[in-house]
């Protein structure tokens, strides 16, 4: 409603985004933990990877029709926000149609330590498994250092390309193609015999081409080089996915 009636703020947008934050962090070890309920062991892997593979086309088609509606004169910012409402609605009821799993023997009395208990069992799976550590250090050091350029688009859109919301939303577009390419592609692999060595070098280029980002002032490089990292991100975290899931079977 601010955003329609014209009294949004930036501080509205920093509440609104922590808040989603803070949810998301709940969102995708529920949604990860659902998906591990729903297929077998064997299909885990591949199952991992085409959620990925759907959450990147959201990533592909979201900025772009968010693009096209905020260039409209009578739909803008507000327009966008409700149209994400929306979303977000058709998400809730879709969800609450999803069918309930049964829990495993025991289950009950598990659930019934807490969640304390449950983070601090989590927690101690972990350190007992050496390589589950590295994978999840690994992720951390390319989530952290990698993806905050998505953050920082808007600015870049608006300040080194001055192409506003129809560029931003070209920009996150191309990511977000990439990225859709490099989940589909992981996600039709066999297993890797070296899979360590390969979220390295993914990592390694990933890094490369943000550098590369970071320097070029064209814009159809710039889109080029987004498509580069979106697709190295994507492989990078479905291989890091898989290989969780496969040390955990």
């Amino acid at each position: 409603m601010l955003g329609i009636t014209g009294n949004l703020q930036v501080w509205h947008v920093v509440a609104s985004s922590f808040m989603q934050g803070a949810a998301f962090a709940f969102n995708m070890p529920a949604r990860q933990a659902y998906i591990a309920e729903l297929v077998t062991r064997p299909q885990l892997a591949n199952a991992a990877a085409l959620n990925n593979a759907g959450q990147n086309f959201c990533r592909v088609a979201g900025p772009a029709l968010a693009g096209m509606l905020m260039a409209i004169p009578r739909v803008g910012i507000g327009g966008a926000f409700l149209s994400m409402t929306g979303m977000y609605v058709f998400a809730l009821g879709a969800l609450l149609r999803l069918p309930v799993t049964r829990r495993p023997p025991g289950g009950a009395a598990r659930m019934g330590a807490g969640g304390m208990a449950h983070l601090i069992e989590g927690l101690g799976y972990v350190r007992s498994r050496p390589a589950i550590m590295a994978l999840i250090a690994m992720n951390l050091v390319v989530v952290v250092f990698g993806t905050p350029y998505q953050t920082l688009m808007p600015v870049v859109a608006e300040r080194v390309f001055s192409a506003g919301a129809e560029g931003l939303g070209l920009l996150m577009a191309a990511s977000g193609a990439g990225a859709l390419i490099g989940a589909v592609i992981v996600a039709s692999l066999s297993r890797l015999r070296r899979p360590g060595t390969v979220q390295v070098g993914l990592a390694i280029a990933m890094g490369l081409a943000l550098v590369g980002f970071s320097t070029t002032r064209s814009f159809p490089v710039a889109l080029a080089l987004l498509v580069v990292v979106g697709f190295l991100f994507s492989a990078f975290g479905a291989l890091n996915n898989d290989s969780l899931c496969t040390i955990g079977q």
